[in-house]
């Protein structure tokens, strides 16, 4: 077996592995931690002054949880959501509550309005990336698919990805071209890495 296809099978494993473990966690579980997690991430959009920022819809099984973007907009000024488009490109709307999203492509909440390439994620404060699993050294592990790869490529804005604690691991496989995250959110707080 080459290596490319030990380690496409080994992000593979992860992968599966990972969202097996979500699926498990309890409902109590889940609350604690994305609590936690909202509070960690708070602190670091007030500390870096971040008013405009990007963000994914996590579903009720990944870290931030289904309110995710209400919270957050509590926080912030602007809030931009993706859109997945054909040859794995993302576009960007505002979001302004529950009525600017519905269920798109892979039944993600998308914004109803994509108005920006990611183009625009140049100009916002942060970009709260989604990841499976993270090193210690914030390469991250996604869906597979590639999309943030290709919108955080020649991106300078700094990047978050918050994850349960046990998915920040020193195994976790990663290629040149994953995306590197400048911050890791867990419940147990918020580590700079780059």
């Amino acid at each position: 077996m080459s290596d490319t296809s030990t380690l496409t099978a080994a992000k593979k494993n992860a992968r599966n592995r990972i969202r097996t473990a979500r699926l498990a966690r309890t409902t109590a579980d889940l609350h604690v931690d994305n609590v936690a997690i909202l509070a960690h991430l708070t602190a670091l959009i007030r500390a870096i002054n971040a008013t405009r920022a990007a963000a994914y819809m996590p579903e009720v099984t990944e870290p931030g949880g289904a309110d995710f973007a209400d919270n957050l907009t509590g926080i912030l000024s602007e809030l931009w959501i993706p859109k997945s488009l054909p040859n794995r490109q993302l576009a960007w709307g505002r979001y302004s509550g529950a009525d600017s999203v519905e269920r798109g492509t892979f039944e993600i909440l998308e914004p109803t309005t994509p108005s920006h390439s990611s183009d625009i994620l140049h100009d916002l404060d942060l970009i709260i990336v989604p990841a499976l699993g993270i090193t210690p050294g914030g390469r991250r592990l996604g869906q597979g698919a590639g999309y943030y790869d290709r919108a955080l490529a020649g991106v300078d804005t700094p990047t978050v990805a918050i994850l349960f604690d046990t998915e920040v691991n020193s195994a976790i496989p990663f290629e040149p071209h994953d995306a590197t995250c400048n911050w890791i959110v867990t419940p147990e707080g918020t580590k700079q890495v780059t």
